[in-house]
């Protein structure tokens, strides 16, 4: 029986400093119950779902990376590649160029800029305004005799675990891409086979950050060299030519 008093008075005062607080509460107007919180968060935003990581809840950064390769910003060669990082936090559209001594990486700060004028500027420079190439890239003449789904892979040479996308499908988050038991595809493809249409790389998820272009008809078994090696996070297979139509911005 004591022992029974004694819960019965630990209840009673647990309850006193409950209504305590309770009142204690009401005096501050800007206080506001749990479920008036959660009545503002977006339907079906409780629902059971991965919490997201600091890295999605922040804005990404925005960093570039000096090739391997000779650069071209808009069109004028780059004489020391590292001059590409003063344009860290502002996106740039990447697409490598066949040359006379190999391949060359060309940016551009306008997405339309980067389709319209990659070409011309591939086909006017000489093999004498490009240093020694480090990576290869083999391309077609006819890009409509490729296969339509384009294959990504961990390693270069088109080589270890690989992921696909059929024409006109993308992979916006690829930290939700599973790779193995434990693993996801974020950051660590490593090169591009063959493929019919255009193929994009993104920096961050969602399509953010700076973008690699990968024209039909052509395979990239190195992006090493082009400094996109380990750096995707968003991939699309267009399933289409854009020619001179702009490319997601």
């Amino acid at each position: 029986m004591e022992a029974l008093f004694q819960i019965g008075k630990e209840l009673s005062e647990l309850r006193s400093r409950v209504e305590a607080l309770e009142r204690t509460a009401g005096d501050h107007s800007d206080t506001r119950s749990s479920s008036e919180l959660l009545s503002e968060y977006p339907s079906g935003a409780i629902n059971s779902e991965p919490a997201p990581s600091g890295r999605i809840l922040a804005p990404a950064a925005i960093t570039h990376r000096a090739p391997n390769v000779p650069l071209f910003l808009d069109g004028e060669v780059l004489e020391d590649p590292q001059e590409i990082t003063r344009l860290n936090g502002t996106p740039l559209y990447y697409t490598p160029i066949g040359t006379g001594a190999g391949i060359a990486l060309a940016a551009f700060t306008d997405p339309q800029a980067m389709v319209s004028e990659s070409s011309r500027l591939a086909s006017t420079m000489s093999t004498e305004s490009s240093a020694a190439a480090t990576s290869e890239r083999i391309c077609t003449s006819n890009p409509d005799s490729l296969g339509g789904r384009v294959q990504f892979y961990e390693h270069i040479n088109q080589s270890g675990d690989t992921t696909g996308l059929n024409p006109g499908t993308a992979h916006a988050d690829l930290t939700r891409v599973s790779n193995g038991v434990f693993g996801d595809w974020n950051d660590i493809i490593s090169s591009v086979d063959w493929c019919r249409w255009d193929v994009s790389l993104f920096e961050h998820i969602h399509y953010g950050g700076s973008q690699l272009w990968l024209p039909a008809g052509c395979n990239t078994p190195n992006l090493v060299p082009l400094g996109w090696n380990d750096r995707a996070s968003a991939i699309v297979n267009w399933g289409r030519h854009f020619g001179s139509q702009p490319i997601l911005a």
